[in-house]
């Protein structure tokens, strides 16, 4: 195996997740990422760190969770679930009119590929905060929308957009972005 850059990104079959990790670390600062498959777990890495080897690059590759950064707000919703094991979009929309309402900022609304929904609510000045304001900020909000209070520590770690999820495999895919239903071509 050669240990030139350009020749490991060529066999790691989805190099957009390195670009975004990357992308997401120099501009919120590092974070921690790791593999979750079932009920194993890989060692947590920073970002930062797995770009310093081809190896540690493929590594990277193969992320599917990260740590909640410090200017986002996560929303965890995965209650209450239908017949069919699925939280029910009216759910969502209501927490999406919430947001909209309290001008919350951007916001991005992911499909887990799970039973439920992630909201990425990204605010740029709750970095400026202290970490246990932001703490606070972020169990007053969750709290007002009924979503898994465990999501306010930035400790606590989200699926990766585009990643797949540790159960059933399927894919993080974005459904609606920004405040505005994602225009399909």
């Amino acid at each position: 195996m050669s240990s030139y850059p350009g020749e490991v990104l060529k066999e790691i079959k989805d190099i957009s997740r390195i670009g975004y990790l990357q992308k997401l670390a120099n501009k919120c600062g590092d974070f921690k990422v790791f593999t979750m498959v079932g009920s194993w777990t890989s060692k947590r890495r920073s970002v930062l760190e797995c770009t310093e080897t081809p190896e540690l690059m493929k590594w990277l590759a193969m992320a599917n969770y990260m740590q909640i950064l410090k200017n986002w707000i996560v929303l965890d919703i995965d209650e209450p679930v239908n017949k069919d094991g699925k939280v029910p979009w009216e759910v969502v929309d209501k927490i999406i009119t919430k947001i909209k309402y309290y001008d919350l900022g951007k916001f991005k609304v992911y499909d887990s590929g799970g039973k439920g929904y992630h909201i990425h609510i990204i605010e740029n000045d709750l970095a400026l905060e202290h970490y246990s304001v932001r703490q606070r900020l972020r169990a007053h909000l969750i709290k007002k929308v009924g979503a898994d209070l465990m999501m306010k520590s930035e400790k606590m770690c989200i699926q990766i957009p585009g990643a797949p999820h540790r159960k059933t495999l399927l894919s993080k895919k974005e459904v609606y972005q920004w405040g505005y239903p994602i225009q399909w071509r």
